[in-house]
């Protein structure tokens, strides 16, 4: 994305024997990936991008934190934060003008 474009962070922890894919807006929203409502969980996350991607453009983060061993989310999860900054570029690319805020 361009040099305008905020980033927004975001990394795998775990807490009690569970993971989450954490995105660092700023108030935290963590998307624990063991559980059936993360799906719900995802959708409020994409909720909080548009509102993001409405105000200006925006760009995901992934870091990879050394204490953060479970190599297949890692793997998963970078692949997810490069599809979804795609996509974020397109929604924004295509909003119509009068929708962006800045």
């Amino acid at each position: 994305m361009n040099q305008e474009s905020r980033v927004i962070n975001v990394h795998l922890e775990k807490k009690e024997k569970r993971d989450y894919l954490v995105f660092e807006f700023e108030d935290a929203m963590e998307v624990c990936l063991n559980d059936d409502e993360s799906q719900n969980t995802l959708k409020a996350v994409f909720v909080k991008l548009l509102e993001e991607v409405i105000k200006e453009s925006v760009e995901l983060n992934f870091v990879e934190k050394p204490e953060y061993k479970t190599g297949l989310y890692i793997d998963v999860c970078k692949e997810y934060i490069k599809d979804l900054n795609k996509e974020i570029a397109s929604v924004r690319k295509n909003m119509p003008e009068k929708l962006k805020l800045k």
